[in-house]
This record gives C-alpha cells, structure tokens and sequence, in this order.
C-alpha cells in the first residue's frame, strides 16, 4: 500500500476525497423525496439474484421512510457500478458494496484488497 502512502505516511487520496468530497456508485438507487420508492427496486437490480429480497427491502424502504432518511447530494462523485450477471448475489454484493469503490479510489491497483479490510 505503499504507492497509496505520501511524505510523513499521509494518504494520497483520489480527487474526490482529496477535496472532502465523498464517493458513491448508482447502485443502489439513492434515497432523495424519490430515494426512499427507488431502493423497493433494489431485487430487480439483482434479478434474478435478488428475487429473495422483496420481504427484507420492504422493511429497509418502511424504515427508511419512518425515520425520513436522506443521502447527501452536494460534494458527491457518482460512477458506474457494473452489475455482472456471472457472479453470485454475494460477490455481486460484495463487489457493488466494497471493491466497486476500491477500485473507482484506485485502491485495488495499490494492492488494498476487500477482505483485507475485515481481517
């Protein structure tokens, strides 16, 4: 991880965090007034994958909307999340969740690996 490291151990973070913004891929759809009805397409994003979600997005999506959740709009950096129906719902998860981000950061390249990050 070196190659992600500056003078005095500091880290070179990409663009979008080096200006205090923050990243997020499209998928899952954002929760803004419409956020909150978009993550109920969350199984079809994943279909036919995710066809065993529909019970626990309609808890997500009613608890959502009780507590009137919003993501932030200002200061983000949205890209392409590349669904791949070759992988099983959990890598799929796992890949739109975790190494979707490490790689838009350039941090796969720099040898941050996903499970590292738990162990």
């Amino acid at each position: 991880m070196d190659a992600g490291l500056g003078a005095g151990d500091q880290p070179q973070w990409p663009g979008p965090l080096r200006r205090g913004g923050h990243v997020r891929g499209p998928e899952p759809p954002r929760a803004d007034p419409g956020q909150v009805d978009e993550l109920e397409e969350i199984p079809s994003l994943y279909a036919p994958r995710g066809a065993g979600l529909e019970r626990l997005v309609g808890l997500v999506v009613a608890k959502t909307r009780e507590i009137g959740y919003r993501q932030a709009r200002t200061g983000v950096t949205t890209f392409a999340g590349r669904l791949d129906a070759s992988r099983s719902f959990a890598s799929e998860f796992v890949h739109q969740h975790l190494e979707a981000y490490l790689a838009e950061l350039g941090l796969l390249e720099a040898g941050v690996r996903p499970l590292a990050l738990f162990f």
